[in-house]
This record gives C-alpha cells, structure tokens and sequence, in this order.
C-alpha cells in the first residue's frame, strides 16, 4: 500500500516538475532564440519537483540521481547561473 502511494505522488511530482521545465525552456527559446519577449522563468520549481520525484520513488539507490534535474532544468542550475555571468559581466563593464 505504501509504495503504491509512493509511486503515485512521485508520478504526480514528476509531471508537474516535467511541465515546469518545459515552460523554462520555452521561456528560454522565445527569449534568447527567438528574441521576443516572454515571460518570466520559475526559478528552482522544476528541478526541485523532479528531485523529489526521484526521492520518492520506491526504487534503490535512485537518491543517487536526484541532482540531475537541477542541471537540465533551465529554472535550476543553467538559468541562476546565467542570471549570476549577466549581472557580474554588467558590474564588470560600468
């Protein structure tokens, strides 16, 4: 019963934290690609769903994989540190 439970919240955190994502890098193609205006990014949303997703799931060792989402999701690890490069390279030049 338990694990019947554990499957169904990480499913349900691992779809929300995928759409979550997905918006991210939407927002990063209209943005930086396309060179529209978009809104927003969710930062940390994404990846922190996905990671407990991962934590959740009633599998062994899967722990092991629970930083990868904050790599991929462009909200996560990509999208903070671009946000960090744009304000120090804005410092460095004024």
């Amino acid at each position: 019963m338990i694990n019947e439970l554990r499957w169904s919240v990480a499913i349900l955190f691992l779809l929300a934290g995928v759409w979550v994502s997905l918006m991210n890098w939407v927002v990063f193609w209209t943005l930086y690609i396309k060179r529209t205006r978009a809104p927003s990014w969710t930062p940390l949303l994404g990846g922190l769903l996905v990671s407990m997703s991962i934590l959740l799931a009633p599998l062994p060792d899967i722990w092991l994989w629970a930083w990868i989402p904050f790599v991929l999701d462009w909200g996560s690890a990509p999208g903070i540190g671009y946000t960090a490069w744009f304000h120090i390279r804005r410092t460095w030049k004024e």
